[in-house]
This record gives C-alpha cells, sequence and structure tokens, in this order.
C-alpha cells in the first residue's frame, strides 16, 4: 500500500467497498487539524492526509478501517501492531519517517488499533515516475544513480536491524523532495509479512512479479528475497522493463528463469516471438556505458536464481552487494563528447590521478586525433588550466550536460565553401524500428508492438540529446572564438599604440639627429680641428639602420592589421550565423522557412556588426540560439519536468513519439494482448522519417558552421603570433634607438667639454700637462682666450638645445610610460570581465 505517497490526480487504490460504505466518517477538522483527501487504502487500512492549520505540517495518518479488524485473525493484529512498533523504532533518511500520533487526533478517530503517523512524500511513489511515456526505456542516469543508492541503503540499513521487507516493488517506493534534493524511501514494511498466509496470493495480486523465486513457491528464505527484488527494481530503472519475460505471468516465466545462467540478467522474446538470454542490459537505456559495465556485475549477483549465492562474492562467500554499489557509484567518470564526430568517450579517473595530456592520449587512442591537433574545451568555452589537474575536467553524474568538448582541427582547412569536406553522422537506430520502418504494416503481437515503440521513443530522445548536446559544443566554440576575437582586438589595439610610440620616438630622434647634423655644419672648421668627422659619420649611419627598422616592421604590422580586420568582420558574421540559418533550415523543433525578421517574437537582444574597438556579449549569441532553437511554443517545443530532475526541454519528434506510445499503451490496456492492427505503425513511422528528413537538414547546417568556427578560431590563433613577435620587435628597436640617442649624447658633450681641456700646437692635452700661463707669449695667450671663447659660446648653443631636445623626449617618454600603463589596466581589467563570464 502506498501509505505515505500523495499522488496529485489519483484516487485511493483497492479496498473493500462494503466496507468503506459502512466505515464512519472521520470528522473534517480536529480542533488544529484539517482533514484532507484519502492518498491510499489497502486490504484492512486507510492512509489519509491531515494538515495542522497553525504550522502547515503536513502528515499521512494510516489507521485500520471500520469493520476490518472483525475479519483480521489475532496474528494479524499482532502484526499490524508489530508494524507500527517496528515503523517508531526506525530511524533512516531513505526509510519512510514515523512519529507519535498527534494528541487530538489520537483522542479524537475512531479506531480500534494503534494509528501509524508518517512523513507525507508529495512527489508520488515510483511506479508513477516509470509510468510516464518518456521513461519507458529506463530513467536518466542520475535519477537512477539516487535511486538505487538511496533504496539499496535502506535496505542494508533494514537488514542490520534484522528486518526483512519482503515486498520490495516500485508502488513501495516514494520521492521526497527535500529543497530541491530528490530522496527515495521505502515504504510498508509491514505488509509483506502476510505472504506466508493463506491469503498471501489475494493480497499481492499485481505485486507476485517482484517476489523473489524461494517466496513464490514456499520455499525456506533469508534477506537475500530482497536482493532479488532490489534487481528486479534496478533492471526496470535502467530499461524500463523487468528482466525476464515481463508480458507472462511468474507460473509461466519461472521455468525459463530456473535454467538460466548466473551471468544472465535478462530473458526475452526477440522479434520472431523466440527466447533469448542475455547476460547484458538492454542497449536502449539512459545510463553512461561505465555504469552500465557497473550494473551488469551488480544485477548478477542480485539476481542470481540460488538463494545461498545470491548477492555474494563468487570467491569468498561475502556480501558484496552493499560494498560494491557504494564503489561502482563513488567511481569518477570523465565524460568527453568528441565534434566533429559526435562520439561519446567515457574514462574512468582512478588514483593515481591521469594529467590532462593523459587523456588527450587516451582520445588519441580512440579516435585517432593527434594530440597536437586537439582542441580541449570545458562546456562554458573555457580551455583547460595547465596548472590544474584532471579533475578540473570531471563534474558530477547530476550535471548531465557537463561534457569536455575535443575538436579534431585535422579536419580544418579541407575545402572552402561550396567545396567543404562535412562529416557524414548516421543515426544508430534500434533493430526492432529499423524492422518497423523496412516493413510498417507488418503486424505483431502487442507486447512485441510496444517494445518496439518504446524504442522509437528512445530513438527519438536519443536525437534529441544528441542535438542539445552539439548545440552545447557549439556554444563552447563560439565562447572561445569570442575569447580569442577579443584577445586579438587587445594585441592589435596594444601593437597600434606601441607602434606610434616607437614612431613618435623615431620622428623625434630623426629630427634631433638632423638637428646635430645641421649644427655641425655650420661649425665643421672647428669641429673638424676636434676630431669628430668620423662621429658624425656614426651618427648618420645609425639614424639611417634605425629609421629602416621602424619603416619595415610599420609595414609588417599595418599587413597584420589588414588580415585581423578581415577575420574579425568573419567572425562577426559566424557569431550571427546560427540564428538566421538555424532559423531558415527547418530544424527539429519544426521551424518554418521565413525570415526572422518577420518573426512576431524577436529576441531582445542583437549581435550587431562591432568595430575593432567595440564590445560585444559573449552570451549574446547563445541567448539567442537558445531563444530561436528553444521556442516555446505549443506547436514547436514542450517542456517537461521528470521527476526528481530540472527543467527539460523536449524537441517536437520526442513529444510525438511519447504521446503515439502512451495512445498505444492505453489500447493494449483497453484491448488486452493480442495482434496489433496493420495500420498502427504507420503513425510512428511518420514521426521517424520527419525526425530523419530534418535531421540531415539540421545536422549539415550545425557542420558547416562547426567547421566555420574552427577555421575562424585557427586564423584568429595564427595572427596572433606575428603580432607578438611584432612587439618583441618594437621593445628591439626601442632599445636600438635609445642607445643610439644615448650614444650621440655622449658625444656632443665629449666634444664640447674638448676646447675647455686646453690645446697646445693642436694636441689635446688634460688639466696635469697645461704649460704654465706665464710660460706662454702674449699673442698666443690672446688667441688662445679668443679661440676659447667662441668655444664657449658655440658649446653653450649646442648644450641648450640638446636640453632642450632632452626635456622633449622626456615629455615624449612620460607620455609612453603613462600609454602603456593604461593600456596595462584596461588588460587587467578585460581579463576579470573574461573570469567573470567565464565563471557564469
Amino acid at each position: 500500500m502506498d501509505a505515505a505517497a500523495e499522488e496529485d490526480g489519483e484516487g485511493a487504490r483497492g479496498g473493500n467497498a462494503d466496507a468503506q460504505r459502512n466505515e464512519p466518517v472521520d470528522p473534517a477538522e480536529v480542533e488544529s487539524w484539517v482533514k484532507g483527501r484519502i492518498l491510499g487504502t489497502g486490504g484492512f487500512g486507510t492512509v489519509t492526509l491531515w494538515k495542522q492549520k497553525t504550522t502547515g505540517q503536513v502528515i499521512a495518518l494510516k489507521k485500520c478501517r471500520w469493520g476490518s479488524d472483525q475479519l483480521m485473525s489475532e496474528k494479524q493484529k499482532q502484526r499490524w501492531e508489530k508494524e507500527v512498533e517496528i515503523m517508531l523504532r526506525l530511524s533512516h533518511p531513505c526509510v519512510v519517517s514515523c512519529m507519535p500520533v498527534p494528541e487530538e487526533l489520537q483522542e479524537n478517530l475512531v479506531t480500534s488499533l494503534p494509528m501509524l503517523c508518517m512523513e507525507c512524500c508529495r512527489k508520488g511513489d515510483l511506479r508513477r515516475v516509470l509510468s510516464q511515456p518518456g521513461n519507458c526505456c529506463g530513467l536518466p542516469e542520475p535519477m537512477v544513480r539516487s535511486l538505487v543508492g538511496d533504496i539499496a541503503s535502506a535496505v542494508e540499513y533494514l537488514h542490520g536491524n534484522r528486518i526483512i521487507h519482503r515486498d520490495l516493488k516500485p508502488e513501495n517506493i516514494v520521492l521526497q523532495d527535500l529543497d530541491g534534493l530528490i530522496v527515495y524511501k521505502l515504504i510498508d514494511l509491514g505488509y509483506a509479512k502476510e505472504l506466508d498466509q493463506s491469503s498471501a496470493c489475494t493480497s499481492f495480486v499485481g505485486t507476485v512479479q517482484y517476489l523473489a523465486p524461494e517466496l513464490f513457491l514456499s520455499r525456506k528464505y533469508s534477506c537475500t528475497v530482497d536482493y532479488w527484488s532490489l534487481g528486479l527494481v534496478t533492471h526496470e530503472a535502467i530499461t524500463g522493463v523487468r528482466p525476464f519475460l515481463p508480458n507472462l505471468s511468474p507460473a509461466h516465466w519461472m521455468p525459463y528463469v530456473e535454467k538460466k545462467s548466473s551471468s544472465d540478467i535478462c530473458i526475452f522474446q526477440d522479434a520472431q516471438g523466440e527466447v533469448q538470454y542475455s547476460h547484458i542490459l538492454f542497449r536502449q537505456n539512459h545510463i553512461s556505458r561505465p555504469l552500465e559495465h557497473w550494473m551488469e556485475e551488480w544485477l548478477r549477483l542480485l539476481l542470481e536464481w540460488d538463494p545461498l549465492k545470491r548477492g555474494r562474492h563468487p570467491g569468498s562467500g561475502d556480501v558484496a552487494v552493499f560494498p560494491l554499489l557504494k564503489d561502482m557509484l563513488t567511481r569518477k567518470v570523465l565524460r568527453v563528447f568528441c565534434l566533429p564526430e559526435c562520439r561519446w568517450l567515457y574514462y574512468e579517473v582512478e588514483s593515481p590521478l591521469p594529467s590532462v595530456e593523459d587523456i588527450q592520449g587516451y582520445v588519441e587512442r580512440d579516435m585517432g586525433i593527434p594530440i597536437p591537433l586537439q582542441l580541449l574545451l570545458l562546456p562554458e568555452g573555457s580551455t583547460p588550466d595547465s596548472r590544474k589537474g584532471v579533475m578540473q575536467l570531471w563534474a558530477p553524474p547530476e550535471e548531465e550536460e557537463w561534457y569536455v568538448f575535443i575538436y579534431d582541427l585535422s579536419l580544418v582547412g579541407k575545402g572552402k565553401g561550396k567545396e567543404k569536406e562535412l562529416p557524414v553522422l548516421r543515426p544508430s537506430v534500434p533493430p526492432m524500428v529499423e524492422e518497423m520502418l523496412k516493413d510498417p504494416k507488418m503486424s505483431k503481437e502487442r507486447n512485441l508492438q510496444k517494445r518496439t515503440w518504446a524504442q522509437a521513443v528512445f530513438l527519438a530522445q536519443s536525437e534529441d540529446r544528441l542535438f542539445h548536446t552539439m548545440l552545447t559544443g557549439l556554444k563552447a566554440l563560439v565562447m572561445e572564438l569570442e575569447r580569442k576575437r577579443e584577445k586579438l582586438l587587445h594585441e592589435v589595439e596594444k601593437v597600434s599604440i606601441e607602434l606610434a610610440c616607437l614612431e613618435s620616438r623615431n620622428d623625434l630622434f630623426q629630427e634631433s639627429l638632423a638637428l646635430d647634423l645641421r649644427k655641425h655644419g655650420d661649425n665643421t672648421a672647428l669641429l673638424r680641428r676636434l676630431g669628430s668627422p668620423h662621429v658624425v659619420t656614426q651618427w648618420r649611419k645609425s639614424g639611417e639602420v634605425v629609421q629602416g627598422k621602424v619603416f619595415v616592421l610599420g609595414a609588417r604590422v599595418r599587413a597584420v592589421e589588414v588580415q585581423v580586420d578581415a577575420i574579425i568582420k568573419q567572425s562577426l558574421t559566424i557569431l550571427q550565423a546560427p540564428l538566421l540559418r538555424l532559423h531558415d533550415a527547418e530544424t527539429l523543433t519544426g521551424f518554418p522557412k521565413r525570415s526572422p525578421l518577420a518573426h512576431p517574437q524577436q529576441p531582445s537582444c542583437q549581435i550587431t556588426d562591432l568595430d575593432r574597438t567595440g564590445e560585444v556579449d559573449k552570451t549574446a549569441f547563445v541567448d539567442m540560439a537558445l531563444a530561436w532553437l528553444l521556442k516555446t511554443k505549443d506547436n514547436q517545443l514542450k517542456q517537461n519536468r521528470v521527476d526528481g530532475g530540472k527543467q527539460k526541454r523536449k524537441l517536437t519528434c520526442v513529444v510525438e513519439a511519447e504521446g503515439a506510445y502512451d495512445a498505444l499503451r492505453h489500447r493494449v490496456r483497453e484491448g488486452g494482448c493480442g495482434i496489433g492492427s496493420e495500420k498502427e505503425n504507420l503513425e510512428m513511422v511518420r514521426i521517424i522519417y520527419h525526425m530523419f528528413k530534418r535531421r540531415d537538414l539540421l545536422h549539415k547546417d550545425f557542420f558547416s558552421f562547426l567547421m566555420d568556427g574552427l577555421e575562424a578560431r585557427g586564423e584568429v590563433v595564427r595572427l596572433g603570433n606575428p603580432l607578438v613577435n611584432a612587439l618583441g620587435d618594437m621593445q628591439t628597436i626601442g632599445q636600438d634607438l635609445l642607445q643610439c640617442q644615448i650614444q650621440r649624447q655622449n658625444d656632443i658633450w665629449t666634444i664640447v667639454s674638448t676646447p675647455m681641456m686646453g690645446s697646445v700646437g693642436g694636441a689635446w692635452m688634460d688639466g696635469e700637462s697645461l704649460l704654465p700661463w706665464e710660460s706662454l707669449p702674449h699673442e698666443s695667450l690672446l688667441s688662445l682666450a679668443s679661440r676659447m671663447e667662441h668655444g664657449l659660446k658655440d658649446s653653450s648653443v649646442v648644450v641648450q638645445e640638446n636640453t632642450e631636445l632632452r626635456c622633449r623626449m622626456q615629455e615624449t617618454w612620460n607620455q609612453v610610460l603613462k600609454d602603456q600603463r593604461e593600456i596595462r589596466k584596461e588588460q587587467e581589467e578585460w581579463d576579470l570581465n573574461l573570469q567573470s563570464l567565464g565563471a557564469k
């Protein structure tokens, strides 16, 4: 009995109609408690919702129905009381919690046996979740992990308290929402104890499918009966169906199960109706390959026919069910998606932890993509940090959309325009669906037809998953392209400023050099006597060399700027292309072929052509693409909230396939088993056909955009190298220019100081070797004084002019330093903005 689950829109289950008519009606209010609706009924009990008006507390109250105690034996009454006692004693997060009955209800409600007060789980039971058409091939991996982990933990706790549940089934597993976290809980611990009574068959009509063979055959049993039931529930949660001939009754499938080997975990009928044994899970499921492999190993322990071997390690004989599961669920797996091959890869992260390069080596081994030609991107479009370890590539299993994207750069440049070689991605069609597509009018038994349609739903869901993963990969690439584009723009701006500063310094240097050469020409006779002609020649030569270097460097930088302008325009076109191209083509969401400008609901944000100094919102493309691709219009896109999951968008093909499957399931219930009509399959075939038609158009457009994006990124990266080299050359030329200026200044000061040192007969002498003034003739003194006076005047003029030039150069240099500081400050601000956007 679903004792603690509130299932919206569903009435009470089961019960004796006469007893319900004769049962006194509980009052609508008991002091501060208000009675709600009946949540469920069983053979002897009723579960009712009660709410406390003051605190808002909600409870599920289970009490014996009026008159039922007259039908119960003394042993059954003792077991009822024992169940209440056990439930009040247990305390585990995955077992429905019980508490004392509120005093007001205890005193005012009529009952002959103890009442059981339980927490109310508002998310319903597991059967309700499994019955959703979207789960016809199993639950998503995060739900499977949470479900199996919670229920196994509860069973281990019960066994530790020497309690066997004996009625483990989806109806006895309820979902509780704890602040957004879904917890799976066991209920009805005492209900299965009726199995050894003569009324067991009637009490468990519809649930014997989950009983262990020894219980069904009335043999001795132990806690391993719960292992068997846990295995059946786990298999159904993963694949959507029970493992052993689910269309047959236990009396019919039990002989087949008894013959299976220890490695077999599934028995099914193939398309021809032949019974087949399998040691693996159906491939039509939603869990990753590593978890699938581990679950197959675990299910072999749970579904062992021999109860003495069930759940035990084959070698040691120790109970291995719970330790093995805990180990499986704690293993870390990296999820990799390769583009444009669109292939998922999974790598377990074991100790010692591999490096990022090791993961790339695994990809090279599995995909044949050399490491230098691999581009690794995280979902937000950033590249892994070389300073961090491999765990930066890992995300918890509940983050379903987290993948490490690896792009094959070897395909870049293979053809241009219409000649571009685009990958061809063929769908993986399940065998039964492929047979239906070949012969839509083939009649099948209802159970086989139902399974075929379930696989068709899985095919549509797989295409939906592929579509969203590709979109996330394109988003990551566009974010990477935008980062590279902005970095390139900053490099160009920085190089342009540095080049302008260098050219200004060179102009000032050439101007001062020209002035010095002109002054030298005005004093040629004097300076020639001082021995400076060879110095002037060196000035002129060094000036010509520096001038040539600056000219060549400027030509190089301007040529790169022209290429940068072209690639920036191309990248902006790529940023805008998905909105127009994906909207013009028929996508899986069924967009009509019309201009986006004519659409009645335009997105509020727009991407416009920007110049090299403009800014662009890095997430604008993603937001707008999602706005176009995932429109929440009834005829284009449906939204579905899976119990325990987050909001998930479904494409139209998925919604249509699930709806068709649900309608078929209702027809099977109403008409029973038999042969389906010849025209029934045409509906599902039409859905799959239109999905494939739109899929081809969409994938062609996606791959074309992907290749354009990779090529644009390659060009952006390529153009960054000459800019970096240009910056290095600018620093070198700047140092050369500075050295030339310093050398010329030193030469000038040497020349200026020479006349003050004196000379005799044209020979240079230092101060200590000068002849005494009185030893010189008077005429010589007058001549020397005259020459010194003229030399001092000329030197003063040269010194003044050079001082002015030095001041002007100092002002220019200070301005250059100021500009560089501003550039560095802007660069730091851009880096911070990029980091914050990446974190978002």
